[in-house]
């Protein structure tokens, strides 16, 4: 009897729940703020209008929020320049999902919101031309590394024990500078280069696979010693590093036992 009445109020419960997650209120058109909210910061942090110009939002941005939203907009093709491969990912998830998962009206309203509250022009803060005190303890000497003008520099690690500089940039090339020397060795990888992490005469890459959004699993965790690239770890979702510490240890509790403890520095990794 008592397992009965305790298997009614469990499914009686449930009804409940079940009936408030697909009736519960939403916010009305009227409120498209609230609308902004909650459709714009369910997977991310919302983004404030302010931020970009119209041009951007109306062009770029908003028909991007669309396609995730499995709103259909006007000459756009989210699936425009991607690869097979990720093209086939993107589907396999229903990234872009074939029904709205927005009423039309409402997307509308978002539209309507974010545009009445986004600038004209993107206009430049004067303030960013004055803010950096001139260098007084030392003097800038630019080295040349790549022999591009205007190289992007995707990883970037000093090893105080050899005294070398190592430098990844995006054509996917890692440079070790010395000082007084420059550039001593050029190493080719398979994808830009992130972080470095010194183990004696073992450098470890961490390769990002591609610095772009994708939804491709082409990152890797590679060893580079003696001249050659040994892949650990692959078909990671663009790789960083984080730092984190492992606790363990002793600690007395009371006469005959003990809690123990230490404290050692790992690497752990987030994926974008």
């Amino acid at each position: 009897m008592v397992i009965k009445i305790t298997t009614t109020i469990i499914v009686f419960l449930g009804a409940i729940v079940l009936s408030y997650s697909f009736n519960r209120p939403k916010p009305k058109v009227e409120d498209p703020k609230a609308l902004f909210e909650v459709y714009c910061a369910s997977c991310h942090l919302a983004p404030n209008p302010t931020d970009l110009p119209k041009d951007i939002w109306k062009n770029h941005v908003l028909p991007a929020m669309a396609a995730r939203l499995g709103i259909s907009y006007p000459d756009y093709n989210p699936e425009e320049g991607l690869k097979p491969a990720e093209i086939d990912t993107l589907k396999k998830h229903n990234y872009f999902p074939e029904q709205p998962l927005i009423s039309q009206n409402d997307w509308d309203e978002i539209v309507k919101y974010i545009l009445s509250k986004a600038p004209e022009n993107d206009e430049l803060d004067s303030r960013r031309l004055y803010r950096n005190k001139k260098l007084k303890q030392f003097v800038r000497k630019d080295i040349q590394i790549t022999g591009k003008p205007g190289s992007m520099i995707t990883g970037l690690k000093y090893n105080p024990v050899s005294k070398k500089l190592w430098i990844a940039d995006i054509d996917k090339t890692v440079s070790v500078w010395q000082m007084g020397k420059g550039v001593i060795k050029k190493i080719v990888t398979e994808s830009p280069v992130v972080d470095f992490d010194f183990h004696g005469d073992t450098t470890y890459f961490t390769e990002i696979g591609n610095l772009d959004p994708t939804e491709l699993y082409l990152g890797s965790f590679v060893q580079y010693y003696n001249n050659t690239q040994t892949p650990l770890l692959t078909s990671l979702h663009r790789p960083i590093p984080k730092s984190g510490y492992y606790i363990s240890g002793c600690r007395k509790r009371g006469k005959k036992s003990s809690f123990c403890y230490s404290k050692r520095k790992i690497k752990r990794y987030s994926f974008l």
